[in-house]
């Protein structure tokens, strides 16, 4: 795992929800007639909708790799065994902190600088 995979948690995150916005512009409906499975056999409209097939596939596509993407950065920061640099990871990449902020939750008089460079040093594999 490196650096660009883990900073990109939040930003395909954001993508995944603006694929399910565009979906919905590639929305489809129409109106057909059915009637009820028993008497009196009344017809009545039945509204029909669905997503053109074309771009179905291109999203469906692109969503399984950005979710795929995402779960491997959980299992990454899942698997870190010391619990401050899970912390830290979690702060930083899932959440969205910025250092200063990872900092004050971590506690322990810990420095924006300091988690950083734990990060750092976790990350390169340094620790």
């Amino acid at each position: 795992m490196n650096r660009k995979q883990l900073e990109n948690y939040i930003p395909a995150g954001q993508e995944i929800q603006l694929i399910k916005m565009e979906m919905g512009h590639h929305a489809v409906t129409d109106r057909v007639m059915g009637s009820l499975k028993e008497f009196p056999y009344t017809l009545h409209p039945i509204k029909v909708e669905g997503i053109q097939p074309e771009a179905l596939d291109k999203f469906e596509a692109l969503m399984a790799r950005l979710k795929r993407e995402r779960l491997e950065v959980e299992a990454f920061i899942t698997e870190v065994e010391d619990s401050r640099i899970r912390q830290i990871l979690t702060l930083r990449y899932m959440k969205g902190l910025t250092w200063a902020q990872v900092a004050l939750k971590v506690g322990g008089n810990n420095t924006d600088d300091g988690v950083r460079k734990a990060a750092s040093r976790y990350i390169e594999g340094g620790v």
